[in-house]
């Protein structure tokens, strides 16, 4: 009925919540308030039909997704690339534990959505929440990121994420000292993934002291077999490897 051809994606359904597959240093899940086509960069959630949440169940979802609880379940499951941005994929995203904001007194859900709108209003006010320093404030920016960041920034980490922390952990009965080792636990696998993306220093490695500079490898010459082209192994084509329809 509303498929066209091989180029349509066969209608549009709507997305209360949408996140972004890649992010540098926080997962960040987006409240829908406008029309808008997602590319295949960013995933979009959807309640399951039966499941329908008013504003401030939905709001209260948002700053759940928001905190360091879920911040830690995406570090653990996603996938670090080369430059340590974190990448989460459908099944991965779709594991993570989320609070039941349908079984949340009302009190409780209003308050985690007023924060989730001071975190949107504060994100806006510093300029967004892709940079390190309006994450994680400037100096522990600095830490992680081993370069010169802006200075005298609070960071969302700091101020609002850390209050949505300490309500969360209300809910589940946690002290404050459990909630600070959940996000104790962020900060540590933030640390380890980004330290994958600094420039490593050119012929040497680098531990308690400097060690003597390491030689490339030089390339194994490849021997060819009686009969075999010119091309290596490794450089074949792919369809070379499967017959031709």
């Amino acid at each position: 009925k509303y498929f066209f051809d091989w180029y349509d994606l066969g209608g549009v359904v709507e997305a209360p919540i949408y996140v972004a597959r890649g992010s540098q240093y926080w997962p960040r899940f987006a409240m829908s308030k406008c029309s808008c086509a997602l590319d295949d960069r960013v995933m979009s959630l959807i309640p399951k039909e039966g499941v329908s949440l008013d504003e401030t169940e939905l709001k209260a979802l948002l700053a759940y997704l928001n905190s360091s609880f879920t911040a830690l379940q995406a570090e653990s499951v996603g996938r670090s690339t080369g430059d340590g941005m974190l990448e989460l994929d459908v099944r991965p995203l779709g594991g993570i534990l989320v609070l039941d904001v349908k079984k949340l007194s009302r009190d409780y859900a209003s308050r985690l959505a007023a924060l989730f709108d001071r975190l949107e209003d504060e994100a806006r006010r510093l300029g967004g929440a892709d940079s390190a320093e309006n994450v994680f404030g400037s100096e522990l920016a600095k830490e992680l990121t081993g370069r010169d960041v802006r200075p005298g920034v609070e960071g969302l980490f700091n101020t609002v994420i850390k209050e949505i922390d300490y309500a969360i952990g209300d809910i589940l009965g946690l002290s404050k000292d459990e909630v600070e080792t959940v996000r104790g636990l962020v900060i540590e696998y933030a640390r380890r993934r980004l330290a994958r993306a600094r420039e490593p220093q050119p012929g040497s490695l680098r531990g308690s002291e400097e060690v003597a500079a390491i030689e490339a490898p030089k390339r194994a010459k490849i021997r060819k077999k009686k009969g075999e082209g010119t091309r290596p192994a490794l450089q074949r084509k792919l369809d070379e490897f499967f017959p031709k329809q």
